[in-house]
This record gives C-alpha cells, structure tokens and sequence, in this order.
C-alpha cells in the first residue's frame, strides 16, 4: 500500500512528499482487509469510551479521524447515516453480524458495532483523512 498512497522506500531520501487522489486509494481503503479491521478497532473505541450519545460519538470520532469537531452540517449527515444504518442493522441482524465482525466484545453489540464500524469507514474514506495537508 506504500506507493499506492504515495509513501517514500525506505532506501532514498525523501524531501517532499508527492500528494495524489486516485480512485484505488479509495478503493484500497474500502476493501482492503487491514482498512476493515482499523474502522472496527475505532469502532470499539468509540463504543467503549466514556461518550453516551451519538452525537458525543460522532464528535468523538471526527475529531479522532479529522483531528477537530465536525460542521453542523457535517453532524447533520453522519446523523442521518447513524440513523438509517440503526434502522438496516435493527431489521437484519445478519447483516450486522457480518459488519462488525466475529467475536463481538463484551462490551458490545453486533448492530451497534456494525453501525459505527460503517461511520469509521466513511470518515477513514475521505480525502482529509488520506492526505496531509
């Protein structure tokens, strides 16, 4: 994944860092194994921290993943998401399951855990979250 997010080799010096946005980091991102496995550990995270509701959470995540507090109309959309995704997870718990994984923790459950795994994987999938600016 190095090149294909425009990471330095380790043999040569690197001054500058080339900056691109193609659509296989996205891709990558949304498909690749590893990807999957980091939004179900920020998922967990999430769950298991002290914050309650979702909006807590979702500033919590934002501002783990983005490093500052969502746009009221950035709250707003991920509101929506959380929303619709309760409704898809609450009615097919299959669905759930598959999302969030096996074994569920303790701490959580499948449809909650699949519904801020679906949140950390939107947020990892932006370009803020990819690049550095």
């Amino acid at each position: 994944n190095f090149p294909l997010f425009d990471a330095p080799d380790g043999v040569t010096a690197c001054t500058r860092r080339d900056r691109s946005n193609v659509p296989v980091q996205a891709l990558t991102m949304l498909n690749d194994p590893s990807f999957v496995e980091a939004a179900r550990a920020l998922a967990i995270r999430i769950i298991t921290s002290s914050a309650r509701s979702d909006d807590e959470r979702i500033i919590l995540l934002t501002r783990t993943c983005l490093s500052r507090d969502p746009s009221t109309a950035e709250l707003k959309l991920l509101q929506n998401l959380i929303s619709q995704q309760r409704q898809a997870f609450t009615a097919n718990q299959n669905h759930a399951v598959q999302i969030s994984g096996n074994p569920v923790p303790p701490a959580c459950e499948a449809a909650e855990l699949a519904i801020w795994v679906v949140a950390g994987r939107v947020l990892m999938n932006l370009d803020e979250f990819i690049t550095r600016e």
